[in-house]
């Protein structure tokens, strides 16, 4: 059996989220575009299967296997997942018997990297994010990217008010699934390596 691959839909929808959003949004084209519509439905489909299958994989090796070092508990439904192109849960630090943050694994398109997976943590209400702001702007150089702001890091709409990337791998169609997972985690250990403790003291102050 051959590996599964992020696959052209995928990747094409990334490249252009902003504008395929804005196409789905719209409840139907004119009746001349009809087969467009049809072909358009199609590619929509495709895609949500293979963001849907390389988030239950995301998930199943950064959150499921214990590879974050928090407890952690999922709220998304398959459903949702397949829908919003996301998957989120409760994180909790240690000690906390009631969860004030949440993780986020997400598909979307970086400014500086393009289509990418992300791993997002952040807190659900924020009073303040400058500590926060500055771990993200320490890390950024670490991972690799421009910022690992959540809230600008994406050139679309992402819905983060506050949180942080700290893991991601950028796609392309030939990506495996095992590659991408396979980066991420090793973000996520370059990033926890050095930022662990600033960011547990960030996510309390938030």
């Amino acid at each position: 059996m051959s590996e599964m691959v992020a696959g052209h839909c995928l990747h094409l929808y990334l490249q252009n989220y902003a504008l395929i959003d804005s196409l789905e949004e719209q409840e139907s084209l004119p009746v001349e575009f009809k087969e467009e519509e049809q072909l358009f439905s199609a590619f929509g489909q495709r895609a949500r299967d293979q963001a849907s299958g390389l988030l239950e994989l995301l998930y199943a090796q950064a959150i499921a296997a214990g590879a974050l070092p928090y407890r952690c508990l999922r709220r998304s439904q398959r459903r949702t997942v397949r829908e919003q192109w996301r998957m989120d849960g409760n994180l909790l630090l240690p000690r906390e018997k009631m969860s004030r943050n949440y993780w986020s694994l997400y598909l979307g398109a970086l400014r500086d990297k393009g289509p990418a997976a992300c791993l997002v943590l952040g807190p659900m209400e924020s009073d303040s994010t400058v500590a926060l702001d500055a771990v993200g702007t320490s890390a950024a150089q670490v991972l690799g990217l421009a910022t690992a702001n959540a809230r600008i890091a994406f050139s679309h709409d992402s819905d983060y008010q506050s949180g942080i990337i700290v893991g991601f791998s950028a796609l392309s169609p030939s990506s495996t699934y095992q590659e991408i997972g396979d980066a991420v985690k090793e973000q996520m250990d370059r990033f926890f390596s050095r930022y662990r403790a600033q960011l547990d003291e960030a996510l309390r102050s938030a």
